[in-house]
């Protein structure tokens, strides 16, 4: 702060408590006390100052002598052209009032030495540097105006123009709203009697949501333009939602379908996950998307609906004993009740519950926990989880159905069967026919130039590859299988889908399926955390081999050829 301007606040202290009837040397105590230590002590060492010429030496007490020495070390002298500058280019900022503006100028003004001239200063400013050009043209209408006349029409227009922007913004959004109200009530009248009373509430904020901000664009959501703003972002995009143009998904007013599960929406992990049983009503036909044969398409995708849909039964053997069990598109888990568990292994022991079943209704089921099993559908096995519910239905997840190729068709005389393909395709030989059958199917993959393949090495590093031609491809050896690692008691797999094996790479091509099964009671980690513990395992073991070595150098025998980290 400035020498004048903190002893302006001071005089004004001082008329407040009448302190200019005080004698002088309380008047320089008040002035030392408030100026702060800093000051007082920079105060103890100024050279004492002469009284002014003209002034009496009696009539000079120690107060006034102390605010000449504080003028005489703080005080600067004012660098005219620097101020005047200054004031010159101050233009009046956007959103920034008439009268925040003009005093910002008196200020300015006050270090640059105008004189009587000042106001005529200040009302050039206003005119040229003026933000509005509405207000601009105004001022320049008038011949010769004070500044005073100046500022009242550049006020009167101020004002106008916001009575306007309020005024016009109103009608918009009562605009707004009128349309809403009337594609409302289009929608209620086409779809009559499928409104529930939260529905109705819900549209109806919608709707009383346009006049809570006077600002607020009903296609993308900004705060900042109207919905009229032409270069609106959303004007061009598709919504996610409804799949319209026009406006984003954030602001969509469409009834949006909720989806529970579907075959091509569900994952597998190995966290604890939510899942449907029996909760489907009406059937959609869909395609897996593992499948590139198309062949099963009577797979149905779960919908929520008022009464449960019933799926298929049939037989399946677990661990040699006959189960009817219901084929169930909605949950990926088979399923077994506690009571026919207990009457048939009760000498077997349960692992812990890692899933969330629920029911019709959203009903939890409570799950006892899970073995492994030999599962078998006529002539095909697979080894996997059994889910075991207390008062549980027996069902069988999709993921064993598509495990073993098992087609659901309700339709169909024999409504649950098997299909000729398994996944992607079956287990392949090395005969010529099935090479042929293969590369034909998937010649696809080499019509594009630089595809990529993953291709996992023996020693655990993971790199990308590229198969450039179909040539490269005729001489290598074909398998469908998964590749897993183990490092200690923890083990990781390569996703399954069709193998090509080439000296020690192995070459992922195909369609590649994601799911995956703990099929031991080892403990299972994503590939990456397997990878790494093999490369530290390997670390590790190359770093005891160097430590062998040395020793054996520094005793100065011979190094056999098997203890070489040329092997390495």
């Amino acid at each position: 702060m400035k020498w004048e301007k903190w002893f302006r606040h001071f005089k004004n202290y001082m008329l407040a408590i009448n302190g200019d009837s005080f004698e002088s040397h309380r008047k320089k105590a008040l002035l030392l006390n408030l100026i702060g230590l800093e000051a007082e002590d920079i105060f103890e060492h100024l050279p004492p100052v002469l009284p002014p010429s003209g002034t009496d030496a009696r009539d000079y007490d120690c107060f006034s002598e102390a605010v000449d020495r504080f003028k005489k070390r703080f005080s600067e002298e004012p660098h005219i052209v620097m101020e005047r500058y200054k004031f010159f280019t101050r233009h009046q900022q956007l959103n920034e009032s008439v009268d925040s503006y003009i005093s910002a100028l008196r200020i300015l003004a006050a270090d640059c030495e105008f004189g009587e001239t000042a106001d005529i200063y200040i009302r050039d400013q206003l005119i040229i540097f003026c933000s509005n050009k509405k207000i601009q043209e105004q001022l320049l209408r008038q011949r010769n105006p004070t500044l005073r006349e100046a500022i009242d029409t550049a006020k009167s227009v101020e004002c106008t123009i916001k009575s306007f922007k309020l005024i016009n913004v109103d009608d918009i959004n009562k605009e707004i709203a009128a349309v809403a109200l009337n594609d409302t009530e289009k929608y209620e009248a086409s779809n009559k009697g499928k409104f529930s009373k939260g529905k109705q509430v819900s549209i109806n904020k919608q709707i009383s949501g346009y006049n809570v901000s006077k600002t607020f664009c009903d296609k993308c959501g900004s705060k900042t333009h109207a919905s009229q703003f032409k270069f609106c972002p959303a004007k061009v995009k598709e919504c996610f939602k409804c799949k319209k143009i026009g406006h984003f998904g954030n602001v969509c007013r469409s009834v949006a379908n909720r989806r529970i599960s579907t075959l091509e929406e569900s994952k597998c992990d190995n966290e604890m996950e939510d899942h449907f049983v029996l909760s489907l009503k009406e059937k959609v036909s869909c395609t897996n998307k593992f499948d590139t044969e198309k062949t099963r398409k009577g797979i149905n995708c779960t919908k929520i609906d008022k009464e449960p849909y019933i799926p298929p039964d049939c037989e399946i053997v677990i661990d040699g004993l006959n189960v009817k069990v219901l084929a169930d598109s909605g949950s990926p888990y088979t399923i077994l009740s506690d009571q026919f568990f207990n009457e048939n292994w009760d000498d077997k022991k349960l692992e812990p519950n890692d899933v969330k079943v629920y029911g019709f209704g959203g009903k939890e089921i409570d799950m006892l926990g899970f073995f492994i099993a030999d599962i078998k559908f006529l002539n095909r096995s697979i080894i996997g989880k059994v889910y075991v519910a207390i008062d549980g239905l027996h069902v069988i997840g999709w993921r064993h159905q598509k495990k073993m190729g098992m087609v659901l068709n309700p339709n169909a005389k024999n409504p649950v069967y098997l299909s000729d393909n398994i996944q992607s395709v079956q287990v392949l030989n090395t005969s010529t026919d099935k090479l042929e059958l293969l590369l034909d199917k998937f010649k696809n993959v080499f019509s594009k130039e630089l595809e990529k393949h993953l291709v996992l090495l023996r020693d655990g590093r993971t790199l990308i590859g590229y198969l450039r031609s179909i040539d490269q491809f005729a001489n290598l050896v074909l398998h469908q299988t998964v590749e897993r690692i183990h490092v200690g008691k923890k083990y990781g797999d390569i996703p399954r889908g069709i193998f090509v094996v080439r000296g020690e790479n192995v070459v992922l091509l195909g369609e590649i399926d994601l799911e995956k099964e703990n099929d031991t009671p080892l403990q299972q980690v994503s590939i990456e955390e397997i990878l790494e513990e093999q490369r530290v395992e390997q670390q590790s073991k190359q770093e005891a081999e160097c430590i062998k070595i040395q020793a054996l150098k520094e005793r100065g025998l011979s190094i056999p050829r098997a203890d070489t980290l040329d092997e390495y």
